[in-house]
């Protein structure tokens, strides 16, 4: 008996068409474009992660700092550091002049 229920064909199913209602929403995105869409996605994907794991790479966080002493300083905490030393170094003139 299952011999013959695996002989007889079967219908193919298609894909799903989009309906006349719902065409002013978004078009229905069809099982076939979401695998090119999701294996284009993943391949982005890892090679971002590639380049992720070599050191060596370039970042735009590597423009808005400096290195000081080999120690990578972002443009805002140069700024704090300025003010302090400014404010640290009348401090200690105020000091001087005091004693």
């Amino acid at each position: 008996m299952s011999s013959l229920r695996n002989y007889v064909p079967r219908r193919a199913h298609k894909d799903r068409f989009q309906p006349q209602a719902r065409k002013k929403f978004v078009i229905l995105e069809k099982p076939k474009y979401y695998r090119q869409r999701a294996k284009a996605y993943n391949a982005k994907e890892n090679i971002i992660q590639i380049l992720k794991e070599n050191p060596d790479e370039f970042y735009f966080n590597m423009i808005r700092t400096k290195t000081v002493n080999g120690v990578h300083i972002p443009e805002l905490a140069r700024k704090r550091m300025q003010v302090r030393t400014i404010s640290f170094m009348y401090m200690y003139i105020l000091i001087e002049l005091g004693t």
